[in-house]
């Protein structure tokens, strides 16, 4: 049986789906996959990791796929690559931008507005015309608001500042600690700067600020609260770009681990764009299913085998 593959690659990790025409048939799964933040062999190691867990998941062959699409802030070079190796006869390997995937997990076709929140975060609005406009997506050292990253960095920042008196206690404090293994913030200091801590270990502390918030802390609702705020002032901006007029509503889809793990961040996202012309929609698949949809469209002929 002849199939697709669609490889999702990001800073946290990295997800491959093989699809056969009517379902998903395998799915493996990889490290993260951002070369601005993992060097070149690991993201290698990640996409390889991702694709021949799928493969072995499926019980396919590497002669059974005709198409790979992949998207993210995995490079080119590294997919080709690793696909040359572990996939020789797959003849249609193509980049997706992150944009178009999250449009298509939200099951948008035309005009419409992703927003991604991982450990990073950027909006995309492309138009009717297919026609794209980007805001944010600028990495962590000046940009990523709204992000896992941002959210992790913000809570060790009030632990900080809670320490030192400039600013309230908060629930924060105990967890960030234990995060740290160090009896106070100071300690931290060591294994926050570490070489070891990476930028997708310090986006893994917006899982505990989602769960301090909830149980009613208000430094960690700020948190969230503003990340819904920068999310929502990044499409904003996307709309000002507009060269068009819609008479119906923008659709808008978000994706990424903190708007699927964090309802807070999405109504909050939601209540910044109140009086803006966007209609809000659930993503109904990953972005890795995505891409294996699109590289479905890509190759209709060679599934139809």
């Amino acid at each position: 049986m002849t199939m697709v593959l669609g490889v999702d690659g990001g800073g946290t990790k990295t997800e491959a789906v093989l699809w056969d025409g009517h379902a998903v048939a395998g799915r493996g799964w990889g490290g993260p996959s951002n070369p601005h933040f993992v060097a070149a062999d690991a993201v290698e190691d990640a996409v390889a990791a991702a694709i021949g867990g799928a493969l072995r998941d499926g019980g396919a062959h590497a002669g059974a796929v005709a198409a790979v699409v992949f998207g993210g802030p995995v490079s080119a070079a590294a997919v080709e690559r690793v696909v040359g190796r572990l996939l020789p006869d797959t003849t249609l390997v193509r980049r997706c931008h992150e944009g178009d995937l999250v449009l298509r997990a939200g099951g948008v076709a035309g005009a419409g507005i992703a927003v991604v929140s991982g450990t990073g975060s950027m909006v995309m609005r492309r138009d009717s015309q297919g026609d794209r406009v980007l805001v944010g997506g600028w990495g962590s050292l000046f940009g990523d608001e709204g992000s896992a990253y941002d959210i992790g960095r913000r809570a060790l920042n009030a632990c900080a500042r809670a320490q030192d008196g400039r600013g309230p206690a908060t629930g924060l404090m105990a967890p960030m600690l234990a995060w740290a293994g160090a009896p106070t913030m100071r300690e931290a200091v060591h294994h926050v700067y570490d070489a070891r801590t990476t930028r997708a270990h310090v986006a893994q502390l917006a899982r505990v600020v989602t769960q301090v918030a909830a149980d009613g802390d208000t430094v960690a609702r700020g948190i969230l609260d503003d990340a819904g705020r920068e999310l929502a002032l990044q499409v904003i901006a996307a709309l000002g770009q507009a060269a068009e007029r819609m008479p119906e509503l923008w659709p808008l889809v978000g994706a990424g681990g903190v708007l699927a793990g964090s309802p807070r961040v999405w109504q909050s996202l939601q209540h910044h764009l109140t009086d803006r012309p966007v209609t809000v929609l659930p993503p109904i698949m990953t972005l890795a299913e995505a891409a294996a949809l699109i590289a479905a469209d890509a190759a209709p002929r060679a599934l139809a085998r």
